[in-house]
Order: structure tokens, then sequence, then C-alpha cells
């Protein structure tokens, strides 16, 4: 298993939380990141997996300014893999 001590697993949707879980566990099971963190707009349990409450993203200018302007002070890491539902790691040996 690839080991990456130094990098959080993060995933922000308000849109699509169940696709970007699924995402997060993808990823999560061939790396080993030091944290794997979904900010989201509403609660989930789901083992293995920081989920953090953050308001609804409405549109798209909203969830970038997020990502350039509130996701770095959530991130206690040198370095953050941000995925998407449908961008996430798929092979990480390649």
């Amino acid at each position: 298993m690839l080991e990456l001590p130094g990098v959080t697993l993060c995933c922000v949707d308000t849109v699509n939380p169940e696709l970007a879980l699924r995402a997060l566990r993808l990823s999560a099971a061939r790396v080993r990141f030091a944290r794997t963190l979904f900010l989201t707009d509403r609660a989930h349990h789901a083992p293995g997996i920081e989920t953090r409450l953050i308001a609804p993203l409405a549109s798209r200018q909203a969830y970038s300014e997020f990502i350039l302007k509130e996701l770095v002070n959530r991130i206690d890491t040198a370095h953050v893999l941000l995925i998407q539902w449908d961008g996430y790691v798929v092979d990480p040996d390649a």
C-alpha cells in the first residue's frame, strides 16, 4: 500500500455526497493518507472518513471561493489531494 503520511485526502461536496463518499472510499482503499476529510453540508457516518459540516455551496463560484479561501484553514498536513466525486485515485501505482 502506498503511504502518504504528509497528505490529507479531501473532498468538498454539497451536491453529490454519496458519490463523493464513494470516491473517498475508493481513493483510500489502496493509499494510506494522514487524514481522509469530507467537507459537506449534511451529517454522514463513514468509518475512516472524518466528516465536517460546511454551508451549502450553491454554485461553481461558491465552490471555487471555498477551495481557494477556506480549505487551507481545515488542512493540517503539508499537502492535500483534493478529489471530486468523478475524479479520484484509481491506480496509485501509475
